[in-house]
């Protein structure tokens, strides 16, 4: 919890014999801020930084968080002042942010009660994912950023299916004389989205994938491949908290999948139509895997 992170903050701590005055951090025009808020506030920017704050910088941050709140209770007076809890797209809003922060409770107390996997499902999904422990590799690459037409693409994409090797797409690109931006960088295979480690694993040093399409494709080269394992006890606990996510992740989308079962739901105007076609099934991407892919994105995009 965060108030043992922000054990700076006496109030955190406190029982509820203080007087009313402690629970207090200002007021604003007769208005209080108490310590409960300036906790949610924290709580919220905490999981939005994902993580809370170091001890060093608590109070920093605390302070911070009283100024924020103080200028938005001074806002909010003149809206009310103004009227504007009235306007209708305020109280849209509002219903909305409603709705929102109860549905978003109910998710969290149902994550909350997911079991966590055991050691030897750890151990398991340690075994089945031989390329991101046992057998890890941290891979240089070079990524080239080529601005191409869809012709190019498919002509890029041909000598790569032939297994062209960085020299003779680099006379290709001189050929065809594209402007290119690229350089090197380190990536370990956990940081890479599963689909191009497993590539990447199999793929030769000179070798290269093409990514992207017409327009932005990118050209990543397998330069080398140093081998990186980890052990069962080296990667247990980041195996426990991936594995702990999931099984939160899962608790709330069956509990939702049920829900959506056993609910009366009616769809109207174009939606109907919509609702009677067989739905597209967008593909859940774990937090993990979403984040790999955008910072290996983040890598090749910043390659100068």
């Amino acid at each position: 919890m965060l108030c043992r992170a922000l054990g700076a903050l006496a109030a955190c701590s406190r029982g509820g014999a203080e007087s009313a005055g402690s629970q207090r951090v200002a007021v604003v025009n007769g208005e209080d801020i108490s310590i409960h808020l300036l906790n949610q506030w924290l709580t919220q920017q905490s999981a939005l930084a994902g993580a809370a704050p170091p001890p060093e910088r608590v109070d920093a941050v605390a302070r911070a968080g009283v100024e924020r709140l103080v200028e938005q209770e001074l806002l909010v007076q003149r809206a009310l002042a103004e009227k504007l809890d009235r306007d209708p797209q305020v109280l849209a809003a509002l219903a909305l942010a409603r709705r929102e922060a109860l549905a978003r409770a109910y998710a969290q107390r149902l994550a909350a009660g997911a079991s966590v996997p055991d050691t030897a499902a750890q151990r398991a999904w340690y075994d089945r994912h031989p390329q991101l422990y046992a057998q890890r590799q941290v891979f240089e690459l070079r990524a080239t950023l080529l601005p191409v037409t869809p012709a190019q693409f498919d002509a890029l994409r041909g000598l790569l299916e032939g297994g062209a090797t960085f020299g003779e797409l680099a006379g290709w690109m001189q050929r065809e004389r594209l402007p290119s931006q690229g350089s090197r960088s380190l990536q370990p295979a956990e940081a890479l989205p599963p689909a191009w480690l497993e590539r990447l694993a199999t793929m030769r040093d000179g070798q290269a994938l093409l990514l992207g399409s017409p327009g932005a494709a990118r050209i990543v080269v397998r330069v080398a491949a140093v081998d990186a394992p980890l052990s069962f006890e080296q990667a247990q606990p980041a195996i426990a908290a991936r594995l702990a996510a999931e099984a939160r992740q899962r608790a709330v989308s069956e509990t939702v999948a049920s829900l959506k079962r056993g609910a009366q739901v009616e769809y109207h105007g174009r939606f109907a139509e919509a609702a009677a076609a067989p739905a597209a099934r967008i593909p859940a991407v774990e937090p993990a895997a979403a984040a790999a892919s955008e910072a290996f994105g983040r890598a090749l995009q910043g390659l100068r």
